[in-house]
């Protein structure tokens, strides 16, 4: 059993009044919502094993594969580990030699989306047809508010040291 299905059982065993029993359904539905959240997150991190451009690392190690590749737009995909159940993956892009880390966030309505929430922000079923979009339509990237500039996903980088699978 996991973690989240004992929280759930410790809720309902544990309160016996009414109110705590409504309190323990607003409980049970929170608990339910992330678990229910982490499964399509782990069920969206297994379908993107096969693409070439998601990689298992970290931050840093992010930055060491794309410090070898010199081309605008230049990409990888790596799961992010600070941003909470909503924001599983970050999208880190080279352009005019710097590195820009843009956070992929899960809505929920289960679509994906860049950055923060804006009103009529671009939003896709998968992030797989993310990527797609951005080979073809290019990315405003900004840096500490502003406008830096705009590039296309170009290419993922290929490396042997790393593993995808890690």
């Amino acid at each position: 059993m996991s973690s989240a299905s004992q929280l759930i059982c410790a809720v309902v065993y544990t309160n016996k009044s009414t109110e705590a029993a409504q309190t323990d359904s607003s409980v049970i539905s929170c608990v339910m919502q992330e678990v229910i959240t982490e499964m399509k997150i782990k069920k969206v991190k297994d379908s993107l094993q096969k693409f070439p451009w998601f990689y298992r690392v970290d931050r840093s190690k992010a930055e060491l594969i794309l410090e070898n590749y010199t081309s605008d737009g230049s990409f990888l995909v790596r799961e992010c580990h600070h941003g909470g159940a909503n924001v599983p993956f970050t999208l880190t892009i080279r352009f005019r030699g710097r590195l820009f880390h843009i956070q992929i966030r899960m809505r929920p309505d289960s679509r994906f989306a860049l950055g923060t929430l804006k009103s009529n922000e671009m939003h896709f079923l998968s992030v797989a047809e993310m990527i797609d979009t951005y080979k073809k339509t290019p990315l405003q990237l900004h840096s500490n508010g502003k406008f830096f500039g705009e590039t296309k996903l170009t290419h993922p980088p290929i490396v042997y040291s790393f593993s995808n699978k890690c």
